[in-house]
């Protein structure tokens, strides 16, 4: 679910807080909101380095802490840096720091942010915890929802994840993405027409989505339907070449080619790690990331 192996982080936007936080120290007046307008600027800029060069970006953010009270701003970035130079651990902890010292709302980002980091780090158990102070926090948000779950297909909880999937499909019954990420846990739990009943409808909803056609070319595989299967697969790499989506499917040609027509494959395997193993042997599948 979340695509730990890409980077395309999921941060929510922290730019809502920051005004509020700089009020607090920020001079009455025009001279407030002029201070404002620039520390949001240079967050914004920071964010946008850490992508870029996050060395860098992580070494602006600490002279914009210590000498330019950049405060909880400098400090978000360094963090969000931190997670592009992959030392998540750190990162994690640092999150959970201006978590803790946070209203409710922004809590509940910050909380979900330390979970994906945690999770990138491998501690599932920190990981969920602090997704579920984000959710706690913010019930109604279904990124959280989906971050939590996650980490629970991680964990081997699929059931549990498919819990918070479905209550996050109720709270966006118009995001396909969920519905394609709940596909892949009821392939998981072995429930595969309840895995083809979610990915044709998120496929309804995004045609063109190469995750739920990888899942749906799987489902397609595992009841025979080579054609099929080959079908989607090729749409797949078509929709978006360079996905992990496209490299999985890539992989699955290769496997049934490999395997010969009508060679059976064993479902297994955990896709919440993105783009994981989803068989074994010649006739080895591989599922969508449950993601990003």
């Amino acid at each position: 679910m979340i695509s730990g192996r890409h980077m395309g982080i999921w941060w929510r936007s922290f730019l809502a807080a920051v005004s509020m936080v700089l009020l607090v120290h920020a001079p009455a007046g025009a001279q407030r909101e002029l201070d404002e307008a620039a520390a949001a600027a240079r967050y914004r800029t920071c964010l946008a380095l850490a992508d870029e060069n996050p060395q860098s970006a992580y070494d602006q953010a600490l002279d914009w802490r210590d000498h330019n009270s950049g405060g909880r701003p400098a400090e978000h970035c360094a963090a969000v840096a931190l997670t592009r130079l992959g030392s998540f651990t750190e990162a994690a902890r640092r999150l959970e720091i201006l978590a803790r010292d946070s209203e409710e709302g922004m809590a509940a980002q910050l909380y979900g942010q330390a979970g994906q980091a945690w999770y990138l780090a491998g501690d599932m158990k920190r990981a969920y915890s602090n997704q579920t102070k984000a959710v706690d926090r913010a019930p109604g948000d279904p990124d959280l929802l989906i971050d939590r779950a996650f980490t629970l297909v991680d964990a081997n909880d699929v059931w549990r994840a498919i819990d918070d999937l479905t209550l996050a499909a109720q709270l966006a019954p118009g995001r396909g993405d969920i519905l394609i990420y709940r596909a892949s846990a009821h392939r998981l739990v072995g429930s595969p027409d309840l895995a083809m009943t979610d990915v044709e409808r998120g496929l309804t909803l995004l045609p063109n989505d190469a995750n739920g056609l990888l899942e749906r070319g799987i489902l397609k595989r595992m009841e025979g339907d080579e054609a099929g299967a080959r079908a989607d697969w090729l749409d797949a790499i078509q929709a978006d070449p360079e996905s992990e989506a496209a490299e999985a499917a890539r992989g699955n040609l290769a496997r049934m080619d490999i395997g010969g027509q009508g060679s059976g494959i064993e479902e297994s395997g955990n896709v919440g790690s993105g783009g994981e193993d989803s068989g074994v042997g010649d006739s080895e599948m591989e599922g969508p990331p449950l993601p990003q």
